[in-house]
């Protein structure tokens, strides 16, 4: 899987956020349908999933450079589907909305003013699956990923205005 995820922090201890993920692998199987003429064709689908949604995290240790936090909230609705082509076009097979719930802590390093980096871990759960995908996707998450300090960017950038002050 991976992801994309934009989130702002309020008062160094609530952060709160938007991501998108999607399956990057390809898993096949063999589909079977019937073509313009009647007959039926064998072919192979491409199983395509995604999710958008949101998070929330508690920042509980915090110092000068390290930060840790829970996720107790990380849920996102998307679909799951195979997709294949019958020589003409390209088609879907069986898509389905689906649920996902992904609880996890996070610990982060400062390494400049304006840089960082971190890593989360976590568990994938499917609140709601697709039924026609055998595939189970329930399971251990991780993310590795670097934290650009916006705020501290704008404060040195624009030092003498109101919200520089505020930040």
């Amino acid at each position: 899987m991976w992801g994309l995820k934009i989130g702002v922090a309020f008062s160094d201890r609530i952060e709160l956020g938007i991501g998108h993920n999607f399956l990057d692998d390809h898993i096949y199987k063999n589909v079977y349908y019937t073509s313009a003429d009647g007959s039926m064709r064998m072919t192979e689908a491409d199983l395509r999933l995604w999710y958008s949604g949101v998070y929330a995290k508690y920042v509980y240790y915090t110092n000068r450079n390290w930060r840790f936090s829970i996720m107790p909230v990380q849920i996102g609705f998307g679909s799951s589907r195979y997709i294949y082509s019958d020589g003409r076009s390209e088609l879907f097979r069986d898509k389905r909305m689906i649920a996902v719930y992904e609880p996890g802590i996070s610990v982060s390093y400062k390494i400049v003013r304006w840089v960082g980096v971190g890593a989360d871990l976590g568990w994938r759960y499917m609140l709601r699956d697709n039924p026609y995908i055998i595939e189970n996707f329930n399971s251990p998450t991780y993310a590795f990923y670097v934290i650009v300090y916006w705020g501290e960017i704008y404060k040195d950038a624009f030092p003498n205005t109101r919200l520089a002050k505020m930040l």
